[in-house]
């Protein structure tokens, strides 16, 4: 074999090993292509098996990364995770962090008033009124101010519903509803709660939570719930 097909046969079996390189090699061409570089460089005769030899370990991945996550095989403590996932400096999945609520503030002198879900206030006690009337009954001022309070320290929204009893008509009631709803919105707003943080309910007659059979039951539905929105 001539010099220029010597040359030939080196230069062939080198751009071989480079498309086989950037084909993404597993490990087992770390043997395979030094092997396949000494045959060629064998074929252009003496030293040329070992020359093959070394261009074939250079050219092919000395460290590939099986399962494609970005990590080398040699960093890999994971070395089968799934694609398209996102995984950490050791090619291991990230896991998200779980949400941990701390819990809201609630005065003692304001803890008879609120109603909690766990360490998460839910809402309030009903604030009640008289019948026909659409001012909550004297007295309430200070559950109002704690339910501002906390609605502040918490940094909380809140809906508040307004509700009457079964007399009178359904649109007599429901307009009687919005008022209390919105006198009560009224006094939060001027305990200093942002008005953005409060939605005016009427519900009218239509959700009571007693029966209206007798002044007792009736009194409990003439009232204003206030919840809290998440």
């Amino acid at each position: 074999m001539n010099q220029i097909q010597k040359m030939a046969v080196v230069l062939f079996g080198a751009l071989s090993l480079a498309a086989c390189s950037s084909n993404g090699l597993k490990d087992e061409y770390r043997i395979v292509c030094p092997v396949v570089g000494g045959a060629v460089g064998s074929l252009a005769g003496g030293a040329g098996a070992v020359g093959g030899a070394v261009v074939g370990a250079l050219v092919c991945p000395v460290d590939s990364d099986t399962d494609g996550d970005g990590v080398r095989n040699s960093l890999d403590q994971c070395p089968d995770t799934p694609a398209d996932v996102d995984v950490d400096e050791v090619g291991c999945m990230l896991t998200a962090e779980p949400m941990v609520f701390a819990g809201d503030t609630v005065s003692a002198q304001c803890a008879d008033f609120a109603m909690m879900d766990g360490d998460l206030v839910a809402g309030f006690s009903p604030v009640h009124f008289a019948f026909d009337s659409d001012q909550f009954k004297a007295g309430q001022e200070a559950q109002l101010e704690c339910i501002a309070a906390v609605l502040l320290a918490n940094n909380l929204d809140a809906e508040v519903d307004g509700n009457t009893d079964a007399l009178g008509s359904s649109d007599y009631n429901l307009d009687l509803s919005k008022r209390r709803a919105q006198n009560v919105t009224n006094y939060l707003i001027e305990a200093g709660v942002p008005s953005s943080s409060l939605w005016v309910v009427g519900n009218g007659k239509d959700k009571p939570i007693a029966e209206n059979v007798n002044e007792e039951g009736r009194a409990e539905n003439r009232r204003v719930d206030i919840s809290v929105v998440r």
